[in-house]
């Protein structure tokens, strides 16, 4: 089994009073010696996209929010806060693998509008209106904003993004 911490996961720590700090880095260190132990209980986020998403108990008012695998060996510690904000933070993001470069990716859902029609004006040039879907998430481009990035026509506007 592999353990990833996301960087963002030590953003959170970092923000921590000194006694969850010093809880979640003991749980850190259990969790990576075995992610699959008894002492680890894992509650699944039923609001998660993908079912993967869970959260483990750091202590009464903490939580870790934690991705687990349902077929590789891969578990992803993604963020640690108190309870409503960790589970505030579970509901806005979206965890994947790139299919790509197997890089993290970690979006608010706030910025994946998949359902939204994109409108391009015909003849209009945009930055990336040449580039095909595929060539995009090689690029690291998830594939939920990949009509919002072809839409793009200056680099401002990729930043804001």
């Amino acid at each position: 089994m592999k353990i990833a911490i996301s960087s963002d996961f030590f953003t959170a720590l970092s923000k921590l009073p000194k006694a969850q700090m010093n809880k979640t880095i003991k749980l850190v260190e259990k969790f990576k010696n075995d992610p699959t132990s008894s002492g680890i209980n894992y509650e699944k986020l039923h609001f998660s996209a993908d079912g993967r998403m869970h959260s483990i108990r750091v202590d009464d008012a903490y939580r870790c929010i934690i991705m687990k695998p349902e077929q590789d060996d891969v578990y992803i510690m993604l963020w640690v806060d108190h309870h409503d904000e960790a589970y505030d933070w579970a509901k806005r993001h979206k965890c994947m693998i790139n299919p790509e470069n197997g890089s993290l990716q970690i979006i608010e859902t706030n910025y994946i509008t998949e359902e939204t029609p994109v409108i391009t004006l015909k003849n209009t040039k945009t930055i990336y209106s040449d580039m095909r879907d595929k060539d995009l998430v090689r690029l690291g481009v998830p594939e939920g904003l990949i009509s919002q990035v072809k839409q793009i026509q200056y680099e401002y506007e990729l930043d804001s993004l």
